[in-house]
Parts: C-alpha cells; structure tokens; sequence
C-alpha cells in the first residue's frame, strides 16, 4: 500500500489513503477486507507475496508497478525502496499533501515492521486459540511457538 501511495505522490496524484473508502480509525475493517479477500490463498501464495512486497519495499534495486485507484505507474530502478529513497524524502514532514505532517518514514515503519509485529500477534492468538491435537480419546490444547 505504501509504495502506491509513494507513487501517486511522485505522480502529483493524491491517494486514499489508507485505502479508498477507509479512514485510519477503520483500520481492523480494511484488515478483515485484506483477510476475506486473500483467504482462499495457499501457506505458499500468501508467502510469495510476502517475499515479492518485501523485496518490492526494501530492496534496492527491484523494479516495482503500483496500482492506486486504478492507475498504475512503474517506479524507476533505485526510487522505490526504503534503501533508494534519500534521507531528505524519508524524514521531510508532509513532503506530500496526503502525508498531513507526517514523513515518509513514518509510513513505511507503520506498513511494515509495525504492520509485521501486529500480524505475528495476531498469528500467535489464532494458533493458541485454534491448535489441538486430536486423538482417539481426547483434544488436548497445544502451546504452538512460532
């Protein structure tokens, strides 16, 4: 989500930001959106699309397409990642009109390390809650460490 709305920020486009039809305080609704919309998918697919994103996000070099609003645009080679962008891009409070007073960075730690831990949690409480061994005699809960 960040890098299209990076994008559309290079673009002199103003995305919805966090998605269209959401604001911040609907963040659990957009998350359960994303849920229902990517449940079907393997423990594969969802971890190549992980590993595609991070590259996309962190990787100097990768060459990303973002799709905002049904508008797409291809980043230049070394423009698109956290590692590309220089200081000034990063840390310039409100460099575009959607930021408000935030920087760049901001988003990317929400998008990413923070959006990271939030998930773990949320993984780890759905295991506890939902990991049993079944046997012929019983179900018996199981601690699972991730």
């Amino acid at each position: 989500m960040v890098l299209g709305w990076l994008a559309a920020g290079q673009h002199g486009e103003t995305p919805h930001v966090p998605a269209e039809g959401y604001k911040w305080n609907q963040l659990p609704a957009l998350n359960e959106e994303i849920r229902q919309k990517h449940l079907r998918r393997s423990l594969d697919e969802v971890q190549a699309m992980f590993r595609k994103s991070y590259q996309k996000t962190m990787e100097t070099g990768s060459q990303g397409i973002a799709v905002v609003g049904g508008h797409s645009w291809q980043f230049p080679k070394n423009l698109e990642t956290i590692e590309g962008l220089p200081g000034e891009t990063l840390f310039t409070s409100g460099l575009y009109p959607w930021m408000n007073k935030n920087t760049l960075a901001a988003y990317f730690t929400s998008c990413t390390s923070s959006h990271y831990r939030w998930a773990l949690k949320e993984i780890r409480k759905g295991l506890g809650a939902q990991a049993y061994i079944v046997n012929s005699s019983k179900s018996d809960k199981v601690t699972v460490t991730i």
